[in-house]
C-alpha cells in the first residue's frame, strides 16, 4: 500500500514546479527579446551611433521595436526611427553617411548597386561615397551621385525639400521624365512629384556634418553661403546659428536682404545652423525648417622644435643626418615636411609625408640635405572628415625656421710664394702734359673754364686741338709761350690736344677729350598715393591722399651719367620752394598730410660728381604739376570711445551707432570685433547708414570701425577702432518651490500607477522662460538625458519615466529671458534638485539567434 503524500508536502511540490514554470517563461521571454539586438548567419551593412538620447531600430520581418545601443549593427532592410529630441548617424560600410534629424524615419537596403533609402518623414542629410545611393519617398526617386552632398526633409502630405549642397542628384518622380538638381540648387516637391514653385534657400558651404579645422582658439572664421530659388522682390533670408538643434538658444541671428552670404567667426564646439526665407507664402502646412550641423575643432599648428632657428649643425661624416622634431596637431592625419635654400620655400630640396602617430611630438631622420643655409616648415595634413582642407585658413602650416649645414673634414694649408714687383726705370722728358688727362671729359659749359697745362724747358711752343687723331683737321694751331691755354666754347663731341716745340721736331702725344652737352632732362613718372592700387588717381596731374595713405611718391626714369639729383616741390613762385633735396635714387616720398589743397611744381635735375676722369655735369631740368587733395577719414561718433552699456539696454533697447563722413563715402563696411586689432570678428553689415541701429550684444569689450571708400576708391576708413563696453546682465534668481522635492524617490508601484511624472516650480520675476533639464549621475561625472528648449510655462512632463531607466539623477529649472526668435540674453541660476529612479535592474542580456519568436 502507498502512502500519499501529506497535503503541504504536495503544496510545496506544485508550488516549486509552478515557480520552475514561471522562470522558463521569463527565460525564454528575455532570451527573446535579447535575440532582437543581433541576427545570426547575417552580416551587417553599417552601424548606427546617436545623439542625445537614442534611436530604435525594427527589424524587416518583425513588428517589434528595439531600443538600440550606440555603435549598434544594422542590417538589409531594417527600419529605423529617431524620437524627438533625438539625431543618429548611419555609417554603411560601403562608405555612406546619412545623418537623421529628430523624429525621422526610414528604411535601409544595401545591394551591388550603392545603398538604398526609403524615406518617409523627418529630415536627413546624406554624404553619399563614389557608389551613389538612392532615395525614394513616395512616388519620388532621387538617384545621387558618387561623391555628392545633400539634405532632404519629408512633411506631412509628402511633400519633400530638396537641396544639394555638393555633387548632382536626378529626380526620377511619378510623372514622366527626370530632372536635374546641380549643386547649389534644389527644389520641393508634393506627393505626385510636382514641382512648387516656392521660395527656397539652398545652402552651399558648409556641408551638412562638417568639422572645420580652427588654427586660433578663439575659434574659425566661417562663411555661410547659399543660394535664393524662387525669391519674389524684396525677400529677406534669414541665417540663424544656434547652440541646439531646436534653435531656442541662437548663437546669431540675421536677416540678410543682400547676396546669400554671411561670415561670422564661430568658437570651437558643435553648431547648429540653417537659412530660410522671410514670409514665404502658402508653406506646405507641418513643415520644419531643415538645418545642419557643424563642428569647429580647435587644432594649433604644429611648433618647430629641432633643428633650432639659426642652429648650425657641423659634422665630419658625409652625408650629414639632421632629426626634425615638432608637436603634433591632435586632429592631423599627416605631416609634409618641406626645407628649401630660400625663405620662401619655392622648389623645396625635401619632401617629405609622415605618418601621425600618439604621442605630443614627431621626428624623422634625413640626410638629403647638403652644406649651406635651409629653411623648413611643417604642414599638417587632415583627412576627408574636415571641411575645407585645401583653404589656406583650414590648413595652417607651422613657421619657417632657418639652419645651417657645416661639414668639417680634414683641412689643409696651401701656401704660394709672391714675385716681388717688378723695377722700373724713369726716363728724362724735355716737355710734359699736366691737364686735362687722357680720356677726359669736360661739361660743354665748363670748357671755356677750363687750362690746358703743360710744363717743357723748350721755347716756341705750341698748342694743337683737333677734330681726329692725326691731327689732319686743326680747329686750333697756336703760339703758347705761358705753358697753359684757354679753349672757347666748342660743339660737344671727341677732340684731341697735343703740345709741338722746338721749332717742331717735338711733340707730345696726343690726348683724347671729349666735350660732353647737358645731362638731358629725367623722364618724370606721375605722382601717386603710396600705397594705393592703379587706377585710384582721376587724371595725370591729380592725386587725392587720405588719413592712412598720406606719402606721395615722385619717381622718375634713372640717368645712366648721374650721381645724384635734385628734388624740389614749390607753387607759385619757383624761387620759394616748399620742399627741396638732394637724392641718389631716382624717387622721392613725401608726407603731405600737413600740405594745403592745390597746385604744386615739381622738379628734377640730374649731376655727375667731377672726378679724376671728368669734370662735374648737370642736367636739364624736368618738371611736372600735380594738383593734390585731401581725403578726411570717416567719423565714428557713437558710441563714444569708452563708453560703458548696460547689459540689458544692450541686449533689448540697443542704441543706434553713428558715424560721419566729409566726403562721399561708397562700400560701407561695418564692423564689430572683440579686440582691438580686428582680428576677432563677430559681426559684419555692408552698406550701412550714418545711423543704424547695432545688433543684440552680450557682455564683454568691444571695438567697431567703419571701412568706406571715397569716389576715387581710396580708403577712408575710420584710422582707428572705437572701443565702448558691455556690461554683464544680472543672472536671474533660481526657481523656488521645486517639485518632485529634493532626494524623492520613484518606485516600482509608483511607476504602476502612473508611468509619467511631472515636475514644477515657482515663477521668476524678470523671466519668460525656462530650461528644463535632466542629468544622470555616472558615478565619475553626469550625463545629460533631457535638456528642453525654453519652455514658457512653469512645468515639464516626463511621459514615460521608465525611459531615464534606474538610478540617481539630477533634474535643474534654469529661468532666463529669451526672445522670440530663441536667443536667450539672461540666464539664470540652476535650481537643483536629486531625483532617484529604484526599479528592478533587468538580467544580463545575452545574444543568439533569434528563430521563431516567444509567444507567436
Amino acid at each position: 500500500m502507498k502512502l500519499k503524500p501529506a497535503a503541504p508536502v504536495r503544496d510545496i511540490l506544485m508550488t516549486v514546479f509552478c515557480l520552475i514554470g514561471f522562470l522558463l517563461c521569463i527565460f525564454l521571454f528575455q532570451r527573446d527579446i535579447n535575440a532582437a539586438f543581433t541576427r545570426m548567419g547575417e552580416l551587417p551593412v553599417g552601424i548606427i551611433s546617436f545623439r542625445y538620447n537614442t534611436a530604435q531600430r525594427r527589424f524587416i520581418d518583425r513588428l517589434v521595436w528595439d531600443r538600440l545601443r550606440n555603435e549598434s549593427p544594422l542590417y538589409n532592410g531594417d527600419v529605423i526611427r529617431t524620437a524627438d529630441l533625438s539625431e543618429a548617424t548611419i555609417s554603411f560600410f560601403h562608405g555612406d553617411i546619412v545623418d537623421l534629424s529628430a523624429n525621422t524615419l526610414i528604411q535601409i537596403f544595401v545591394d551591388s548597386q550603392g545603398s538604398r533609402i526609403n524615406f518617409s518623414g523627418g529630415g536627413i542629410s546624406v554624404n553619399a561615397s563614389s557608389a551613389g545611393m538612392v532615395i525614394s519617398s513616395g512616388s519620388n526617386h532621387l538617384r545621387v551621385d558618387g561623391g555628392s552632398n545633400l539634405r532632404a526633409a519629408a512633411f506631412e502630405g509628402g511633400v519633400m525639400d530638396i537641396a544639394v549642397s555638393e555633387g548632382a542628384a536626378f529626380l526620377e518622380s511619378g510623372q514622366d521624365g527626370s530632372t536635374s538638381i546641380a549643386a547649389g540648387t534644389g527644389l520641393i516637391l508634393n506627393a505626385e512629384g510636382e514641382v512648387l514653385p516656392l521660395p527656397q534657400a539652398a545652402a552651399v558651404f558648409p556641408l551638412g556634418g562638417a568639422s572645420i579645422i580652427s588654427t586660433a582658439a578663439q575659434g574659425a572664421w566661417v562663411d555661410f553661403i547659399w543660394n535664393k530659388i524662387h525669391y519674389p522682390a524684396g525677400m529677406l533670408t534669414r541665417l540663424e546659428v544656434s547652440h541646439d538643434r531646436s534653435f531656442m538658444r541662437l548663437f546669431f541671428a540675421e536677416d540678410v536682404a543682400s547676396e546669400g552670404r554671411q561670415g561670422i567667426v564661430l568658437p570651437p564646439g558643435t553648431w547648429f545652423w540653417r537659412v530660410y526665407p522671410l514670409g514665404a507664402p502658402e508653406m506646405p502646412p507641418g513643415q520644419e525648417i531643415p538645418h545642419s550641423r557643424i563642428t569647429i575643432v580647435y587644432n594649433p599648428p604644429p611648433v618647430l622644435l629641432s633643428p633650432r632657428e639659426n642652429q648650425e649643425i657641423r659634422s665630419p661624416s658625409s652625408p650629414v643626418s639632421v632629426r626634425f622634431l615638432w608637436t603634433s596637431s591632435p586632429e592631423a592625419f599627416s605631416y609634409n615636411l618641406e626645407a628649401a635654400d630660400n625663405p620662401s620655400m619655392q622648389n623645396p630640396a625635401l619632401t617629405l609625408n609622415v605618418r601621425s602617430t600618439e604621442g605630443n611630438q614627431l621626428s624623422v631622420l634625413s640626410s638629403a640635405l647638403g652644406d649651406g643655409t635651409w629653411y623648413w616648415r611643417i604642414t599638417p595634413v587632415y583627412n576627408r572628415g574636415f571641411e575645407g582642407n585645401p583653404l589656406p585658413s583650414a590648413v595652417q602650416p607651422s613657421e619657417i625656421q632657418s639652419f645651417s649645414i657645416r661639414q668639417q673634414p680634414d683641412m689643409h694649408v696651401q701656401t704660394r710664394e709672391l714675385s716681388p714687383p717688378p723695377r722700373s726705370g724713369q726716363e728724362g722728358i724735355t716737355f710734359r702734359q699736366v691737364f686735362p688727362p687722357n680720356n677726359y671729359t669736360v661739361a660743354d659749359h665748363l670748357l671755356p673754364d677750363m687750362r690746358f697745362t703743360w710744363q717743357s724747358n723748350l721755347v716756341n711752343m705750341r698748342f694743337q686741338f683737333s677734330r681726329s687723331e692725326d691731327f689732319s683737321d686743326l680747329i686750333i694751331n697756336e703760339n703758347a709761350p705761358s705753358e697753359a691755354f684757354t679753349v672757347g666754347e666748342m660743339p660737344a663731341g671727341v677732340y684731341f690736344w697735343r703740345i709741338i716745340g722746338g721749332e717742331g721736331r717735338h711733340e707730345s702725344p696726343a690726348r683724347r677729350l671729349t666735350i660732353a652737352p647737358s645731362l638731358p632732362p629725367p623722364a618724370l613718372s606721375r605722382a601717386s598715393n603710396s600705397g594705393a592700387d592703379d587706377g585710384l588717381t582721376v587724371q595725370d596731374d591729380f592725386v587725392v591722399i587720405s588719413q592712412q595713405q598720406q606719402q606721395v611718391e615722385f619717381n622718375w626714369e634713372p640717368s645712366g651719367a648721374a650721381d645724384f639729383y635734385t628734388f624740389r616741390l614749390y607753387r607759385g613762385d619757383s624761387s620759394q620752394a616748399v620742399y627741396e633735396t638732394l637724392v641718389t635714387n631716382p624717387g622721392v616720398s613725401l608726407n603731405m598730410g600737413d600740405f594745403e589743397d592745390g597746385t604744386f611744381t615739381w622738379t628734377v635735375q640730374a649731376f655727375t660728381r667731377e672726378s679724376f676722369s671728368s669734370s662735374r655735369r648737370t642736367g636739364l631740368t624736368a618738371s611736372q604739376v600735380l594738383n593734390l587733395r585731401h581725403l578726411h577719414p570717416v567719423q565714428l561718433v557713437q558710441p563714444a570711445g569708452g563708453q560703458v552699456l548696460a547689459g540689458i539696454t544692450a541686449s533689448r533697447n540697443p542704441l543706434s551707432a553713428q558715424w560721419s563722413s566729409q566726403n562721399p563715402a561708397n562700400n560701407v563696411v561695418f564692423l564689430l570685433s572683440r579686440d582691438a586689432g580686428m582680428s576677432n570678428i563677430v559681426y559684419r553689415r555692408a552698406d550701412v547708414s550714418p545711423s543704424f541701429v547695432l545688433p543684440r550684444l552680450i557682455e564683454g569689450n568691444y571695438y567697431w570701425i567703419i571701412q568706406a571708400q571715397s569716389d576715387e576708391g581710396l580708403d577712408i576708413s575710420s584710422p582707428a577702432p572705437s572701443h565702448f563696453r558691455v556690461m554683464p546682465i544680472p543672472p536671474l534668481p533660481a526657481p523656488q518651490n521645486r517639485i518632485p522635492i529634493d532626494t524623492h524617490t520613484i518606485r516600482a508601484e509608483d511607476i504602476r500607477a502612473s508611468r509619467s511624472i511631472d515636475f514644477s516650480w515657482n515663477e521668476v520675476s524678470g523671466a519668460n522662460g525656462y530650461i528644463f533639464t535632466i542629468s544622470q549621475d555616472n558615478g565619475s561625472g553626469r550625463t545629460t538625458v533631457i535638456e528642453t528648449p525654453v519652455l514658457r510655462e512653469t512645468s515639464y512632463t516626463v511621459e514615460d519615466i521608465r525611459l531615464l531607466g534606474r538610478g540617481n539623477f539630477f533634474w535643474q529649472a534654469e529661468a532666463v529671458h529669451a526672445f522670440d526668435d530663441g536667443l536667450i540674453d539672461q540666464r539664470g541660476q540652476r535650481g537643483e534638485n536629486r531625483l532617484t529612479v529604484d526599479i528592478p535592474a533587468p538580467g544580463q542580456i545575452r545574444t543568439r539567434e533569434s528563430g521563431t519568436l516567444y509567444g507567436h
